[in-house]
């Protein structure tokens, strides 16, 4: 296999950090799924988050105010968010069929995989391959990080 794809399976081959990294990945993602997939969207403001992807794809434009927040005097809470994750949101429900929770769900835990992999390549990078999945590892096992890759 020639080009890119090539190239990635001989490191993943070789490379025995990125193999690790693979096996974390392999250990630590379905866990986040499971609890994802199986809790409604509750933390923060991840339902108002929701609403805005919803609202975005129902109507095929970017909201002016935030569903759910009557918080000024002339009704609603003006909405100046940038709106790149909830448009790449409404691109993948696009894609599968509409609105879903499962599929926002799937779509904040590919966040967390592009996490831990970031951490891994930048400690490396930066370092060497044992610091590199040891940022992997404290990324993947935060709290706070854990807790935010489920709506």
């Amino acid at each position: 296999m020639n080009g890119v794809l090539g190239e990635i399976l001989k490191a993943i081959k070789t490379d025995r950090g990125i193999q690790l990294l693979l096996v974390m990945l392999v250990l630590c993602t379905p866990v986040i799924a499971f609890f994802a997939l199986n809790s409604d969207i509750h933390l923060g403001d991840e339902p108002t988050q929701f609403l805005l992807a919803r609202e975005m794809y129902s109507t095929k434009a970017r909201p002016l105010t935030v569903p759910l927040i009557d918080v000024n005097p002339e009704g609603r809470f003006i909405n100046d968010a940038e709106m790149l994750w909830h448009r790449e949101l409404t691109f993948i429900w696009s894609l599968t069929g509409g609105p879903s929770q499962t599929t926002a769900q799937l779509y904040q835990i590919f966040y967390y995989v592009l996490l831990v992999t970031a951490c891994f390549f930048v400690g490396r990078r930066l370092y060497d391959n044992s610091t590199g999945l040891l940022c992997a590892l404290l990324a993947a096992s935060m709290p706070l990080v854990t807790s935010h890759s489920i709506m």
